[in-house]
């Protein structure tokens, strides 16, 4: 038997529910470009002070590595970044290398594959066919934008379907309300 205030109770949760999802979509927009702030911040933060190196098996040197082989990347902005790291600038001074072999290209794309050439990657950073000398920020915000669409669209499904649910419910009601009175 149907309840006229299960219904209604129904009805208020999808409208919060709906009007919550509104309200982050909106301040998603507003500070946009704070986010992009933070997040540029915490890659550089984590870069220079966390990274503990290529076989490290902590959280932020395994983000790193996966990140800059997986997007193809290396350091925040460019391989530079490497260069003033905890990480470079523990190392001993005859062992030094400005940037993790993360930052090289690889044959295929693969956590456990080894770079094409480490040796042509560290004596000649910028040739792109043996490193990937682009930002990871860069790539990264890139990969988010093209995914967008896809956000917005399963977004919008979902309003669709939360309306629809708010709708049936009240048309529900009348219909019960109706019914009582004959």
């Amino acid at each position: 038997k149907e309840s006229k205030c299960m219904l209604i109770l129904f009805f208020i949760l999808l409208l919060l529910i709906f009007a919550a999802e509104i309200v982050a979509a909106v301040l998603a927009f507003i500070f946009r470009a704070r986010t992009e702030q933070v997040l540029s911040d915490v890659m550089n933060k984590t870069l220079q002070n966390d990274y503990a190196g290529p076989k490290a098996q902590d959280p932020t040197s395994a983000a790193w590595n996966y990140v800059q082989i997986i997007f193809g990347c290396c350091g925040t902005t460019g391989y530079e970044d490497w260069k003033t790291s905890n990480w470079v600038q523990n190392q001993g001074q005859g062992t030094r290398i400005n940037f993790p072999n993360s930052c090289c290209v690889r044959e295929k794309l693969s956590l456990d594959n080894m770079p094409k050439n480490e040796t042509a990657c560290y004596a000649n950073p910028s040739d792109p066919m043996y490193m990937n000398s682009k930002g990871c920020f860069d790539k990264m915000k890139a990969e988010f934008q093209q995914k967008i669409l896809i956000i917005a669209i399963v977004g919008i499904a979902i309003a669709a379907v939360m309306i629809l649910g708010m709708v049936f419910s009240i048309c529900m009601v009348r219909n019960m309300e109706e019914n009582t009175k004959m």
